[in-house]
């Protein structure tokens, strides 16, 4: 007869591998998931709707400088052009979709294309030729020392992004 009552309770070398094969997996999971998690946060919070609406951009960054008066002015016109930009953007968007139309249909006809892209970017040049009016426009209603005032503005925040 054979004695088999101590069989499973003995560990070999191969149980002790595994089990350190397991502990090790487990820890490089756990340091994995962290510092994939720091890395998640951090992206999250710097690309975040606040991180982006706590910036200033454009003229209406400039305006929260104003006092409320003068910033409701500015406002005011913004609300009212914003709905044309959409629209211009939406012309422009249709005429890109119209010239990536042709370059998909077979056969490919060069002609069309071209014609197709020309058409797309005089829609762009004449949306920013109007959003220029338009930013021009809101520039004419401020007084002199808003405008000296917004040029060293602008400036500076183009120096941030040029460092």
């Amino acid at each position: 007869m054979t004695d088999q009552t101590n069989v499973g309770s003995m560990t070999g070398p191969a149980d002790q591998t595994r089990r350190w094969l397991w502990r090790v997996l487990i820890l490089s999971l756990s340091v994995n998931i962290l510092v994939a998690g720091i890395f998640i946060g951090s992206q999250w919070t710097h690309h975040s709707r606040d991180a982006h609406d706590s910036r200033d951009h454009g003229i209406m960054g400039f305006t929260k400088s104003l006092d409320a008066e003068r910033r409701q002015v500015f406002q005011d016109m913004a609300r009212s052009h914003r709905e044309r930009g959409r629209e211009l953007r939406k012309e422009v968007r249709s005429k890109q979709r119209a010239a990536m139309k042709l370059l998909k249909s077979v056969p490919y006809d060069r002609d069309q294309f071209v014609a197709a892209l020309d058409e797309a970017l005089q829609a762009r040049t004449s949306a920013r030729r109007e959003l220029t009016e338009r930013f021009v426009a809101m520039i004419d209603q401020m007084t002199d020392e808003e405008r000296r005032a917004y040029a060293d503005w602008y400036e500076d925040r183009q120096d941030e992004k040029l460092r």
